[in-house]
């Protein structure tokens, strides 16, 4: 269990800090703390509701089928939502290196 540790500690360290960094890139100094606060609300919004809906939605398969295929499914909509997010997050530093030249 500590090596699984490890590996989610370490893939936190290297998304959330430079989230945070990119997403604050463009506030203004005097309005960066409560930037950073709504910037954390809003993330704890998002991860609570992110874990409701694929709760919901491991139920809802399970109730249809069995266990396996509910987890199956609840892991392949958050590969599906981490694909999608990445590619939004590569469309947004493609967007501000052309704004900058």
């Amino acid at each position: 269990m500590l090596l699984t540790l490890c590996f989610i500690g370490a893939a936190q360290g290297m998304v959330i800090s430079p989230n945070q960094t990119l997403t604050l890139h463009e506030v203004p100094l005097k309005y960066a703390g409560s930037a950073g606060g709504v910037l954390q609300t809003g993330q704890r919004i998002g991860t609570s509701m992110g874990l409701a809906i694929m709760t919901a939605l491991a139920f809802a398969v399970t109730a249809v089928s069995d266990w396996n295929v509910g987890m199956i499914s609840s892991f392949a909509a958050i590969a599906i939502i981490v694909i999608l997010a990445g590619i939004v997050g590569l469309a947004e530093v493609r967007r501000g290196r052309r704004r900058q030249l």
